[in-house]
């Protein structure tokens, strides 16, 4: 069981470590009436769950996007905690450089990339 205040940061944590929550024992038994009574170590381990609240883990996108929607100001105060010298970077698709290279060399593009995406999600909302 996670809570998170954006699905992005449960993808992002699915993408580094996976999610797993153990299944209702008693809900599996209703689908899979084959499967017999539940067990009560089932039982246990699904009553011990607890939730857990992910942290934000989008900062540095959350940071790109908003210097994008407001350069200025944005860029400013997060180039004085970071001494970037006034730009925010946009944040890369986190590959392997081989495997982002094979990848692009099979398709014939580019490995995929925030900037890249923006300029697709831009091009589409301007065709809307």
């Amino acid at each position: 069981m996670f809570l998170a205040v954006d699905e992005l940061d449960l993808f992002l944590l699915f993408q580094s470590r996976g999610l797993f929550v153990e299944p209702d024992p008693n809900r599996l038994a209703q689908i899979f009436p084959g499967t017999g009574p539940p067990s009560v170590a089932a039982q246990r381990r699904y009553a011990r769950q607890q939730p857990k609240m992910i942290p934000g883990r989008t900062r540095p996108l959350d940071a790109w996007y908003a210097s994008v929607l407001a350069p200025g100001q944005t860029v400013r105060r997060q180039a004085a905690s970071n001494g970037s010298g006034g730009q925010c970077c946009s944040p890369l698709l986190p590959a392997e450089t081989r495997l982002a290279r094979l990848v692009g060399e099979r398709m014939g593009v580019r490995p995929l990339t925030c900037a890249s995406m923006r300029a697709t999600t831009y091009g589409r909302a301007a065709r809307s």
